[in-house]
């Protein structure tokens, strides 16, 4: 929108919002870029973000949001993302670390890595008495 002043100037607003929901909060980015011309010719831009808060990051962008956590729900930002090796996106906050592959794991995969580590230790048990040595 285009208008003229006392001071003979004319100035120009341009305002875009960007809406992120995520579940039943709705965050919104607002960006408004006012240039100011003057009589003589000067030209004054000045641009100004209002963003919000996720989680403890700053974010001035929809471009700064990597997806939601697949544990807890919340929108996770590309500094606080973990990629399990089954795919899902998990937040810091919800990720597992499984410290032999040196990963992080979402919490269904880390139940299931300890299941599959405790059953490969029993059986590793049971049949160790009966496999046959060779020493040099």
């Amino acid at each position: 929108m285009m208008y003229f002043n006392k001071k003979d100037q004319k100035r120009h607003t341009k305002t875009q919002n960007q809406e992120i929901k995520s579940g039943d909060e709705t965050f919104t980015i607002q960006r408004r870029q006012s240039t100011l011309i003057s009589e003589t010719g000067d030209i004054e831009t000045e641009e100004t973000v209002q963003s919000v808060m996720i989680g403890d990051i700053k974010v001035d962008s929809v471009s700064k949001i990597f997806g939601k956590c697949h544990d807890c729900g919340l929108l996770v930002t590309y500094l606080n993302k973990r990629i399990c090796f089954c795919g899902k996106i998990v937040c810091t906050n919800c990720c597992e670390w499984w410290d032999e592959d040196n990963r992080p794991v979402c919490s269904e995969c880390f139940k299931r890595l300890k299941k599959k580590k405790f059953w490969n230790t029993v059986w590793h048990l049971l049949t160790s008495p009966f496999i046959e040595r060779r020493e040099n």
